[in-house]
């Protein structure tokens, strides 16, 4: 398929014109650019690899599932689940923003440290606090797509594999 130089319509290979735009159309009209994805596009476009999993297994092993965006509990279906690849999914997708919190929370302890020490770094925890902020809504994702039976990676971090 053929696109227009001018405004990115998808066209017919033989057309002259552009039906959108009244575009002259060459033999090589290139396609149109692909704008960079924002936030909302990473979490409407994530890799869903629900089909790679057994109706049954995600039927029974939901609850697992769910535990693996609760912090410290993403231990129980790494360790009680072993043989459920959709506990196993979301329990790796769960250590991984474990992980991901632990180093936010470690940050923000070392600004704050900064903070008392001199006051200029208050600067430092905005972009800190608003990564716990970002911690947080991963965690809600995560476990909104375990309790819909979905096997959705999480943006940034879900393309990430701790655990086999």
């Amino acid at each position: 398929m053929a696109f227009c130089p001018n405004c990115g319509t998808p066209h017919k290979e033989d057309a002259l014109f552009c039906a959108s735009c009244g575009t002259r159309l060459g033999a090589s009209a290139p396609p149109p650019k692909a704008e960079s994805g924002g936030l909302i596009d990473q979490i409407k476009n994530a890799p869903d690899h629900t089909a790679d999993f057994d109706s049954t297994d995600i039927s029974q092993n939901k609850g697992l599932a769910i535990l693996s965006y609760i912090g410290i509990l993403v231990l129980i279906p790494i360790f009680c689940a072993k043989h459920s690849k959709f506990a196993r999914f979301h329990a790796n997708q769960g250590l991984i923003l474990v992980i991901a919190t632990a180093a936010v929370n470690v940050a923000n302890c070392i600004f704050t440290a900064l903070t008392y020490a001199w006051w200029p770094f208050v600067l430092l925890e905005i972009p800190v606090a608003l990564l716990s902020l970002a911690m947080t809504a991963l965690m809600v994702l995560g476990i909104i797509n375990a309790a819909r039976g979905k096997a959705k990676e999480l943006p940034f971090i879900g393309k990430y594999r701790i655990l086999k």
